[in-house]
């Protein structure tokens, strides 16, 4: 994990992320097909 932190600060790696839902629809994000990249729950 330390390993891929570094890389991404380093701008090295860049995830691919899809989708961002809020963490009260969670259950629309997990139902949700979101193809290439991740879905990523907010807590804010």
């Amino acid at each position: 994990m330390t390993a891929l932190a570094a890389l991404t600060i380093a701008g090295q790696l860049t995830p691919t992320i899809a989708a961002t839902f809020p963490l009260d629809r969670a259950a629309t994000a997990q139902s949700t097909k979101s193809g290439a990249g991740k879905t990523v729950l907010t807590l804010a």
